[in-house]
């Protein structure tokens, strides 16, 4: 049985020398298809984590929206109330309630607020009479003609600007108006209207879509049981009045939106019934990647929303990235197709350690596999639950959606004190949620916070909440409302990815180790002479060996710096002597670039900062090395020290073409590379800024550059510090 497998090894190794171009083109094919079955598998899950986080966005928009309209609900509300208790009500009553709700700063979005009172025809000139020997001589009833009943508006704050066209105007005259007033005393509550064009737009050069919102008082001591009975105590109509432009912008939370969203009054999505735009027509995208529509019922209406993912929102996704598993898988698969190419010609030695590398591949290949399906359990996102604690009462309540985050069915009674509350968070949680809560209610800062709960039945998860505090008008002491959501999910993936990445780095450096040394080899002559052409080959497979290491160990860098691992060893140094073994350190960029290294040193006496040597000469060697790629034959790449405000700057310039416009956001982002000739001749992993700025960061100093068409200069700070051993 022994020889039989002796001999079939014998027999395969017999076939791989005799087919050496065969053999490589198998390796590299092997190689590029696990490349691009793993780069497929990680778009695929990227872009469901992106529907998810769409999805999520969509729905915070539209609660955001209901609960805003629902605000204003409770502002008409307490407008008929203090009209109901102040049946000999004037403008400068109506003026003082106006200005205690300070409507422009907790209300954004409302135009006006205003009382309008029916008017039998019988009643117009009377009525005209009283008001203007109130103090209103050019008071008028308008528009004019002859109808069954009238309305108008004697009340409107702000009594200023365009808002002085409404009062007087009868809003029964038009026919949208006059069915939501009457739907309002017919279901006795706060209707919302139509699209209209308001009053106060007609003057306007362009008109936008706007809304009312009405809501009937009585006269006291009336029934209100039928319709009828309604009419016939009816007093008048509290109202307000907007523009939904300036209500959107009060709702909208950033200037560039992840979302590009249209509202339509009512179930159609005709571009007639368009009542507003997040983006002009013309920068809408035709084709969106996300798209979805919700309706949203809003006080006897029913809007609809569309919502279409944005490239400002593709750009904000994060998750492993496909360019580095093509950019080490691809060139990997090259080299070692060529390598199995030239050791499948050489001795059995050679052969033995194709042998090895391919195992070690296969290895690696299958801890990427492991690990990626490990990745791909990432949990969906959690629903968001809502809850109040109401200061006056001290009494906590929820939504539906809050219980299950709590470990309860939707249908669970979440109701009681803030004590109840406590009791569910995890008790080495506890004491800090609860003090966190009493500064957010005491004003000390925003409620924004993490804390651990465990389930009925032991299961620990984690909750991200928060929250404000909100005065709402006719109650004296103020509620904190807030959001709960689960991120146990985004926490185990966020570690996931972590280890994936770690995972990969290390196993795909022991096999490149063994082909850097393997090719070491073969360029020394431990095989024999090599003909030229294959030396030639060899140095090239040798150079981008070396590449994919330094790729690799910038990896680990980056894996060791998000989970605060990476170690730093503090000293106080001199910044001069820092600057000075940077040059030395690194002159040996000037025979591999044809470029001269100069120091610029004009800092009087002795500069002290306090870094790591270690990585201060990680950053150094990165810039001299981006300087001496991108700089033209013959050129010189200067270091210099400045003093600006206690704080040592060190320079790096070089004189080549500058960063392109449309990189220069993108400088210090993972895997970023200007996309040109140059950098295509120089090469590089895409990490080297990218690292430069997180060691900075982390050792207390800061990093920018400025950049143009004479050269590009990459500017590092670090504070002074004092000499210990001074008294």
């Amino acid at each position: 049985m022994g020889a039989r497998k002796t001999a079939v090894i014998s027999s395969a190794r017999g076939w791989v020398q005799a087919n050496a171009l065969a053999a490589s083109l198998v390796v590299m094919i092997c190689g590029v298809g696990a490349t691009l079955m793993v780069n497929e598998q990680l778009r695929t899950q990227a872009d469901r984590q992106a529907q998810r986080e769409f999805n999520l966005l969509a729905e915070s928009l539209t609660r955001d929206i209901a609960a805003r309209m629902n605000t204003y609900k409770q502002v008409l509300f307490a407008a008929a109330g203090f009209i109901e208790n102040h049946p000999e009500i004037n403008a400068q009553d109506w003026r003082r309630f106006h200005d205690r709700l300070r409507l422009s700063h907790y209300y954004p979005g409302i135009q006006a607020l205003g009382f309008a009172v029916p008017l039998p025809p019988d009643q117009r000139a009377s009525h005209t009479r009283i008001m203007r020997d109130s103090g209103f001589p050019d008071y008028r009833l308008h528009p004019d003609g002859d109808r069954e009943l009238y309305t108008s508006i004697i009340l409107i704050e702000p009594f200023e600007g365009s808002n002085l066209v409404a009062f007087g105007y009868d809003m029964y005259s038009n026919p949208v108006r006059r069915r939501a007033m009457d739907r309002a005393v017919e279901m006795n509550t706060a209707v919302l209207s139509n699209v209209v064009t308001l009053v106060q737009e007609q003057t306007e050069s362009v008109a936008h879509p706007g809304l009312l919102l009405y809501l009937p008082t009585y006269r006291p001591d009336m029934p209100l049981a039928s319709v009828s009975q309604r009419w016939e105590a009816l007093q008048g109509f509290a109202y307000s009045a907007f523009r939904i432009k300036d209500l959107m912008a009060g709702i909208q939370q950033s200037d560039t939106p992840l979302l590009d969203y249209r509202i339509y009054d009512g179930l159609s999505t005709d571009d007639s019934r368009l009542v507003f735009q997040s983006n002009s027509a013309d920068d809408r995208n035709d084709h969106p990647v996300l798209r979805r529509q919700l309706v949203l019922p809003l006080m006897g209406q029913n809007w609809t929303l569309d919502f279409q993912s944005t490239s400002a929102f593709h750009r904000n996704q994060h998750g492993v990235g496909t360019q580095a598993v093509l950019g080490v898988g691809l060139p990997v698969s090259l080299l070692l197709s060529l390598i199995t190419y030239l050791i499948s010609t050489s001795r059995e030695r050679a052969t033995r350690i194709a042998e090895q590398m391919t195992e070690e591949l296969r290895q690696t290949e299958q801890a990427l596999r492991l690990n990626e399906e490990r990745y791909k359990l990432a949990l969906d996102s959690s629903s968001m639950g809502t809850w109040i604690w109401d200061f006056e009462t001290r009494k906590f309540s929820g939504d539906p959606q809050l219980p299950p985050l709590f470990g309860y069915p939707q249908d669970y009674d979440l109701q009681g004190g803030l004590r109840m509350f406590l009791e569910m968070v995890h008790p080495e949680d506890r004491d800090r949620v609860r003090r966190e809560l009493d500064a957010a209610a005491n004003g000390g800062q925003e409620y924004d916070t993490e804390f651990r709960v465990i389930w009925p039945n032991g299961t620990q998860r984690h909750i991200a909440s928060r929250a404000r505090v909100l005065q709402l008008a006719g109650q004296a002491t103020p509620i904190m409302t807030g959001t709960c959501w689960d991120v146990t999910e985004k926490r185990n993936s966020q570690l996931m990815k972590r280890e994936f990445v770690s995972t990969v780095s290390h196993e795909l450096r022991t096999p490149l180790t063994a082909i850097s040394g393997s090719l070491g080899l073969l360029l020394g002559g431990a095989v024999g002479a090599m003909p030229e052409k294959a030396n030639q080959l060899l140095r090239i497979a040798n150079e981008n060996t070396k590449r994919l290491l330094r790729l690799i160990n910038d990896l680990l860098d980056f894996e060791k710096l998000d989970a605060g691992k990476l170690e730093f060893s503090h000293e106080i140094c001199d910044a001069r002597m820092l600057a000075n073994s940077a040059i030395e350190l690194n002159q040996g960029l000037g025979s591999r670039y044809d470029v001269s290294l100069a120091l610029d040193w004009p800092v009087q006496g002795r500069a002290l900062i306090k870094v790591d040597p270690m990585r201060f000469q990680q950053i150094m060697a990165n810039l001299l090395s981006n300087a001496a790629k991108y700089s033209p034959p013959e050129g010189v790449i200067t270091l210099s020290g400045q003093q600006q405000d206690q704080h040592i700057v060190f320079s790096v310039r070089d004189h080549g073409k500058g960063i392109p416009d449309e990189f220069r956001d993108r400088v210090f982002e993972r895997f970023s590379q200007a996309d040109s000739s140059d950098t295509r001749r120089a090469g590089g992993t895409g990490l080297g800024l990218a690292i430069c700025r997180e060691l900075t960061l982390a050792m207390g100093g800061t990093i920018d550059f400025e950049t143009g068409p004479d050269g590009t200069t990459f500017h590092v700070a670090f504070p002074m510090d004092e000499d210990p051993y001074c008294f």
